[in-house]
């Protein structure tokens, strides 16, 4: 299943356009991390503290990343075209032999392909 995480309108229509599509829920809490399964995808600003877990799960975990943003703009609800003024990109996070965790740039063609073998509910 995918799911988006975030309480901001203009994130999910930015994942939208680049075919990422999923159940949107506007918080997770520590209690809500039995909601997900190994194979989950999981898409949002999540915080550092919740991707470990996530990770243990088997997740696969893509945070937004907005390089652009103005620590002002941080609560506001961004537009599409002003989430990619701002250079908006997905990053991976995974877990590695090496550190906890391994951030990379996101590639939405690798994302599409295994969107593809996922089944998706309606």
């Amino acid at each position: 299943m995918n799911w988006i995480i975030t309480r901001h309108e203009g994130a999910v229509c930015w994942l939208r356009k680049h075919g990422i599509e999923g159940r949107v829920k506007k918080h997770l809490y520590v209690n809500d991390l039995n909601e997900f399964k190994e194979g989950d995808n999981v898409f949002g600003a999540l915080p550092i503290n919740l991707w470990i877990e996530l990770l243990n799960k088997g997740v696969e975990l893509y945070q937004i990343v907005i390089p652009g943003l103005n620590y002002s703009e941080r609560d506001s609800d961004l537009s599409v075209s002003e989430m990619e003024e701002r250079g908006t990109s997905l990053l991976k996070v995974e877990k590695t032999q090496q550190a906890s965790i391994s951030i990379k740039p996101a590639n939405f063609t690798e994302i599409q392909k295994a969107l593809e073998r996922i089944p998706l509910l309606g």
